[in-house]
């Protein structure tokens, strides 16, 4: 069988509807509770380049890497989401991995942002990461738009590619079709990802389908 990983975003993604504010013993709770269920990468939250006057206490976007590490439990692999889209707009630093204690970044990219957001991909990369770039409405790609991103991913060699499902409304048909084709242009060395959310209540059968 394929090496299958588990990440888990409940920090990132599972706070939206109150903005992510946990409360940080609840973000340290949720942290050592995920490592202690043996998920194999737990996400933190996202790098959301506040201004530096804003307080970042007890939500889970991050200003700075470093705020990260309060929140990590050793022998534990974490990520961190950045938006294109955010990241290019502040133009801030990222640090080298080795210094921040994160061992994925997972950029977020939209189909008009992929050109311009290779370079970024590439110093990620070259920066010691396991980058995955999120392919952010997979669904808004035609094959030909899809296959031509693919080139792009092909070119940096991140970690894994990943297909979002960002309005909820694949079903197993099109996560099988849609797996086969990206299988057939992506580098064998890199991962397939899957970003998938419950609106159909389909999230658990889209996981086993592509498992299979």
């Amino acid at each position: 069988m394929a090496d299958i990983k588990v990440l888990d975003c409940t920090l990132r993604d599972g706070g939206r509807c109150f903005g992510n504010m946990w409360g940080d013993n609840t973000i340290l709770d949720i942290s050592k509770g995920l490592a202690k269920a043996n998920i194999d990468i737990v996400e933190l939250g996202f790098i959301w380049y506040l201004a530096d006057g804003i307080c970042r206490e007890n939500i889970s976007h991050f200003r700075r890497f470093e705020e990260t590490k309060e929140f990590a439990v050793q022998n534990q692999e974490y990520s961190i989401y950045i938006e294109y889209t955010v990241y290019a707009w502040n133009k801030k630093y990222i640090p080298a991995a080795d210094k921040t204690g994160i061992t994925y970044i997972r950029l977020g990219v939209t189909k008009e942002e992929i050109g311009e957001a290779s370079d970024t991909i590439k110093d990620i990369v070259n920066k010691g990461y396991k980058l995955f770039v999120q392919g952010i409405n997979i669904f808004s790609y035609t094959r030909e738009e899809l296959r031509e991103f693919i080139k792009i991913v092909n070119s940096v060699n991140p970690y894994a590619f990943a297909v979002v499902d960002t309005f909820g409304h694949m079903d197993v048909e099109e996560i099988k079709a849609l797996y086969l084709y990206i299988d057939q242009y992506l580098n064998p060395n890199i991962s397939i990802a899957l970003h998938s959310h419950n609106n159909k209540g389909l999230s658990l059968e889209l996981v086993k389908a592509l498992i299979n």
